[in-house]
């Protein structure tokens, strides 16, 4: 399954009313062509779309009429090779209703999942261990309603949103908002590892797995690489089954192409996909590889220039134009996400691992906010709200960090990432899924390689250090040509080409850049003229001055036209 939602009455008196399921029902996608199944009873109504990418239903109901909703994958660790997801579901279906929990905390994937007993009247909405697969829920009036992605609720007209100010603060500038919030705040999600639970007795939360409680690693430091790399490996294997042809991201990058290499190291055929614009890195170096690992290679150097959108108009003219018949499930994407956060530990600084252990941890958010410039522009606010957003971010990131508890303190400020920053990683795929109609695998989110990195202690992994150790257990192809570094991390070994533009400096050409630009000034100047404009809360003035500066070359406030197109977006 790829998208359910539902509602859940508080008082069980009746059916939902047809009206609601309708809005419900049509709310799940946007594609005509869909048909959402319905699932209702007294005190309820569910929706759910299978596309069929995962091979098997996620969707299971019993004799007595118990419902159990699945999206993504568990990888429960009890389950045996060749097993179905629809197996997995019924293993966790019949533990739920134990009120069993212990087959979620030897899970390994990422999903979500939805179980509800029409006899005890609970519903159960449960998220995977880094709470990548997201459920948002809001209760309003007498009734509860989720769904697997904001738009659904936002599409709804009788769910009332009201813009929380904060929330919104921190997808402008970190780009996702902090913990369970949402960007509206009567809409919150479920937690990393946590069960919501809701019924007649109201609603409360549950968690089968905490990082930050975790005791410190039981491997010893110096055969973490070849035992980590040993994990990777089976958390690839448990992900492709018997799949002997696949469709993978491949980029200019490190951590699409360990996913590919180990994928080639089981025998696997590997068809490599590329949308790195003309003249970047990322498409030389990732033709580069796909040749000496042994790929065939499709790539899309022109395109849209939104990431899912390239990534969309990829995988389209991937199947359409290549040999996209050979791979059994063309519509699982291998991808490399998680890697440069989760083991490359990117964003961090000694400095700030450092402050934490000595208790210094005002200085050390001070530190990670000012290393990767996540402050707002206050002039960009009307002047009674500037005081209400001069301490946003930093504040939701001191409250954050300062919920966590790990065996060593200076981790805290990594699992602050992991448990935010990549929780929220995939949020726009999941939003768009019924557009994209794939899904991705993401080896390096699997919850064991998580767990041996956690545990450890922090400062071998920073700056890529641990990540180039680890690499020497691949194949000799592997490392035979250079990848893109970042900046003040691990340098290539290898020289790399001159001739084509690093990402952080110029991902896009001069022409694309001035595209953007230039659609960018077009959508603000619509919002300003737009009734709804929340002026309230921005200041005109200073978006019309910013526009003219930006127009005359005097000055480019991209920056500063993204932060205004985010709040009018959840204000309106």
């Amino acid at each position: 399954m790829s998208i359910f939602a539902g509602i859940l009455d508080f008082e069980f008196a009746d059916s939902i009313s047809q009206s609601m399921v309708r809005d419900l029902a049509a709310a799940m996608t946007r594609n005509a062509a869909d048909k959402p199944q319905l699932l209702e009873g007294p005190g309820y109504a569910f929706a759910k779309i299978d596309f069929g990418i995962l091979g098997s239903d996620g969707a299971y109901v019993d004799d007595s009429g118990i419902v159990s909703l699945l999206a993504g994958v568990p990888l429960l660790a009890d389950t045996r090779r060749g097993s179905t997801r629809q197996d997995e579901l019924r293993i966790l279906h019949d533990a739920w209703i134990n009120d069993d929990i212990s087959a979620l905390q030897g899970s390994r994937g990422s999903f979500c999942a939805a179980h509800f007993d029409p006899n005890s009247r609970r519903l159960s909405l449960v998220c995977d261990k880094l709470g990548l697969r997201p459920i948002y829920h809001t209760v309003q009036g007498r009734y509860l309603i989720f769904s697997t992605a904001l738009r659904i609720l936002e599409t709804i007209s009788w769910a009332e949103k009201t813009i929380d100010v904060s929330s919104v603060a921190e997808i402008a500038s970190l780009g996702y908002p902090l913990g369970n919030r949402s960007p509206y705040a009567n809409i919150s999600t479920v937690g990393a590892g946590a069960i919501v639970e809701a019924g007649r007795a109201g609603v409360r939360l549950r968690e089968y797995w905490r990082w930050d409680t975790l005791p410190e690693c039981e491997v010893p430091q110096d055969q973490l690489p070849s035992h980590l790399f040993g994990i990777f490996r089976d958390a690839v294997q448990r992900r492709l089954g018997d799949q002997r042809a696949v469709v993978a991201c491949l980029s200019g990058g490190l951590d699409s192409r360990c996913v590919v290499s180990c994928l080639r190291q089981l025998g696997v055929a590997v068809h490599a996909l590329n949308f790195g614009p003309a003249g970047s890195l990322d498409q030389g170096l990732g033709r580069l590889a796909a040749d000496k690992l042994g790929t065939r290679y499709f790539e899309l150097p022109e395109g849209p220039f939104t990431f899912w959108d390239r990534m969309l108009a990829l995988h389209q003219s991937w199947m359409i134009e290549s040999a996209a018949s050979e791979v059994e499930h063309p519509r699982l994407v291998w991808a490399g996400d998680g890697g440069s956060v989760g083991l490359g530990h990117v964003y961090l600084t000694e400095e700030m691992i450092s402050q934490m252990r000595e208790g210094r941890t005002i200085e050390a958010v001070d530190n990670l906010v000012r290393h990767n410039s996540w402050q707002l522009p206050r002039r960009l606010f009307e002047r009674r709200q500037r005081e209400r957003v001069k301490d946003l971010p930093r504040a939701d990131i001191l409250e954050e960090i300062s919920k966590l508890n790990s065996f060593d303190k200076g981790r805290n400020v990594h699992l602050f990432l992991m448990l935010n920053d990549q929780r929220r990683h995939l949020t726009q795929h999941f939003e768009a899924i019924d557009l994209l109609r794939f899904e991705v695998v993401t080896p390096f989110f699997d919850a064991e390689f998580l767990r041996l990195i956690l545990t450890s202690p922090i400062d071998g992994f920073l700056k890529h250090r641990f990540y180039v150790r680890w690499l020497q257990e691949f194949s000799p192809e592997t490392t035979a040509i250079p990848w893109q570094a970042y900046p003040g991390h691990e340098p290539c070994p290898l020289p790399v080409p001159k001739d084509l533009r690093w990402q952080w400096d110029a991902y896009f050409g001069k022409e694309e850049r001035q595209t953007i630009s230039r659609r960018m000034l077009a959508g603000v100047e619509k919002d300003l003229n737009d009734p709804r404009f929340p002026k309230w809360l921005l200041d005109k003035k200073m978006l019309r001055l910013a526009i003219w500066l930006t127009k005359l070359g005097i000055r480019d406030y991209y920056y500063l036209f993204k932060v205004a197109r985010t709040f009018t977006r959840y204000s309106q």
